[in-house]
């Protein structure tokens, strides 16, 4: 018998994160992680920014001044855009297995 959709939410997981703020938390990023690699890319004025490539199961994405990286629960890495970080994940006060 159907009985039709039913209602589910997250279990609660912790990541680890950093966020992408310049030079030092890019060289610490790349060296913790795999499938992350520095590039740089140009804005609107024309001015020369760096950014993160970040290798997923998805394919590759940028990752731009801001974002967070993220390393799930598998070791899979993703980044995340500031205002999606921020609504989705808080600081854990309970020590992280390594």
């Amino acid at each position: 018998m159907n009985e039709g959709f039913k209602k589910y939410q997250s279990k609660p997981v912790t990541i680890k994160a950093m966020q992408f703020l310049g030079k030092e938390s890019m060289t610490e990023i790349i060296r913790m992680t795999t499938g992350v690699r520095e590039e740089k890319t140009v804005d609107d004025q024309g001015h020369i920014i760096p950014c993160l490539i970040v290798e997923t199961i998805e394919g590759e994405m940028q990752a731009g001044l801001g974002w967070w990286i993220i390393i799930g629960t598998e070791g899979e890495v993703y980044p995340y855009k500031d205002s999606v970080f921020q609504t989705k994940y808080e600081e854990a006060t309970a020590e992280i297995p390594q």
